[in-house]
């Protein structure tokens, strides 16, 4: 009960606000724009940096053998004269 009232009054306050006088000068597009391709930038490299662990974790959640686990070592491999 004390959740509906609670919900009510926030939605009476949200509903009943006066509006805002705000301004957005041409250099806001350009900033935001600047903060996007940041992200987009910032998500390739971090990618990019983690992809090898990345790579082994999806092999292991699928059930996949990786490239490691499937090489063997000179060792093990019979001589071909």
């Amino acid at each position: 009960m004390k959740l509906f009232q609670l919900l009510t009054i926030l939605f009476g306050c949200l509903c009943y606000s006066q509006s805002a006088t705000a301004y957005l000068d041409p250099g806001t597009g350009s900033l935001i724009l600047q903060m996007l391709i940041a992200g987009i930038i910032g998500a390739m490299y971090t990618i990019k940096l983690y992809w090898y662990r990345l790579k082994i974790f999806a092999a292991q959640l699928f059930g996949i053998e990786t490239e490691s686990e499937n090489t063997q070592d000179d060792d093990d491999l019979p001589d071909q004269d």
